[in-house]
Parts: C-alpha cells; sequence; structure tokens
C-alpha cells in the first residue's frame, strides 16, 4: 500500500535560530495521501483553515512534528507523528507504521 515516493526534509538550527530546511530522508514510500476527517485534526490539536492530510510510512524512520514531507515536488510540514501497528498483537518490523498527519498550504 505504500506506493507513493516520498522524502523529508527539516530545519537547521544554528547559533539557536532556525535555518532553511535541508533534505533528511530520502527514498521513502509511503501511501497516498488521504484528507483527514474533523475528530482526528481535533485529536491532533489542529484547529487550522488548512487542509489536513494523513499517510503512513512503514515505521522506525526519524520523523517528528515539524519536518517536511515532500510528495511529487508538494512540501507538507508534518503536525503530528504516531506510531500505528498494522497488525494488531504482531511486534515486527515489517508491522509498525508511522502515521504522519501533515498540513498543505493552499496558495489564494
Amino acid at each position: 500500500m505504500a506506493t507513493v515516493y516520498c522524502s523529508t526534509k527539516r530545519a537547521t538550527i544554528s547559533s539557536g535560530k532556525r535555518g532553511a530546511a535541508v533534505a533528511n530522508l530520502t527514498d521513502l514510500k509511503c501511501t497516498p495521501l488521504d484528507p483527514v476527517d474533523a475528530e482526528l485534526a481535533t485529536r491532533a490539536g489542529l484547529s487550522t483553515p488548512l487542509e489536513v492530510w494523513q499517510t503512513f510510512i512503514q515505521g522506525g524512520n526519524d520523523i517528528v512534528a515539524g519536518d517536511i514531507l515532500t510528495v511529487a515536488s508538494s512540501d507538507y510540514p508534518i503536525r503530528a507523528v504516531w506510531d500505528y501497528s498494522a497488525w494488531d498483537g504482531l511486534d515486527t518490523e515489517d508491522a509498525v507504521w508511522d502515521w504522519l498527519i501533515l498540513e498543505e498550504v493552499k496558495s489564494s
């Protein structure tokens, strides 16, 4: 189901100041982006007029809220990351996924 290629960017920190986001992880595969329903957006603490999306990436990656997910040359700020076990009660590397909540900044 993870059929979409993606990568992440992370902001650099220098002298205590946040810099530009640079490539962090490449050659990842995620599930196609799906819209997030209002209940899930509330659970993630998001009250935003922006479009909110979700995707899953096989777990074990260094992905944190504040990173940026790049899919098809579009950047999506990552607002939340949760561990998600794909198989109830199965604790193997292949069964653990990262559940990402993303924002899409719409230009007017």
